[in-house]
């Protein structure tokens, strides 16, 4: 199955993403095939990607989801917001209710059957 990876990453986190691109390559895990893959300067780009293994897929997102969280926890630190969030009361719920704001991540799956 084709499937589409779509992602937005965080203000401020751009430099951090570039750069662990550059060190890492952004292959992806063992199981699923890059089939295409482009990225915007505003942060956000998509990937058209192949697996028969979901898992496979899910790996990969999950990878993904680690890094913008990774990258968006140090810039809070960096601004100084108290408790690592977003805002002086801690930050927003997002919808997990894991206290992080709704707008760090933005992944999409979509699959396409033959």
């Amino acid at each position: 199955m084709k499937y589409i990876v779509s992602w937005t990453l965080p203000h401020g986190t751009f430099n951090a993403a570039v750069a662990r691109f550059l060190e890492t390559g952004g292959a992806p895990p063992e199981g699923v095939q890059l089939l295409g893959r482009w990225h915007g300067m505003s942060g956000a780009g998509f990937a058209i990607t192949e697996s028969n293994d979901a898992k496979a897929i899910n790996r990969t997102l999950d990878a993904l989801m680690q890094a913008q969280q990774k990258a968006a926890e140090r810039l809070y630190a960096k601004a100084g917001a108290p408790g690592g969030g977003p805002e002086a009361d801690g930050g927003a719920s997002g919808p997990a209710g894991n206290g992080k704001a709704d707008d760090v991540i933005d992944a999409e799956v979509v699959e396409e059957k033959k």
